[in-house]
């Protein structure tokens, strides 16, 4: 259920995941304006061939929807927080890569990396 009515943008870890939400196919780092109430959300989860030392263990999925007031400053402004954390990322990456943090880290690295790679500097 949507209680406040606004803008907010799809954030999704991993891959192999596809969303509807009322019908709406939405993608990673789409923003979405909901009023307000309940919509159905549809998963399609794509699972490959998964290691043994994976066969036992819970795979989350982990789709949240964040407010996003203005979605051009927004993304700005969370892009500019990923810049100024990437080495910390990278060290946890290193140090810890099969832990939790570090599959976050990967997703964080890689949204600045698509990010700068569509929005390159303009002189």
């Amino acid at each position: 259920m949507n209680p406040v009515a606004g803008n907010y943008r799809l954030m999704l870890e991993g891959k192999g995941l596809s969303l509807w939400l009322g019908g709406r196919e939405v993608k990673d780092g789409d923003v979405v304006s909901l009023p307000l109430g309940t919509f159905p959300l549809l998963a399609r989860v794509k699972l490959g061939r998964l290691p043994p030392f994976m066969k036992n263990k819970k795979i989350p999925l982990d789709p949240h929807f964040v407010a996003a007031e203005d979605p051009e400053k927004d993304y700005a402004d969370w892009i500019q927080i990923i810049k100024d954390r990437e080495p910390r990322l990278q060290e946890v990456i290193e140090k810890v890569p099969m832990a939790g943090f570090a599959s976050k880290a990967r997703f964080y690295l890689k949204y600045l990396e698509t990010y700068e790679r569509e929005n390159p500097p303009q002189p």
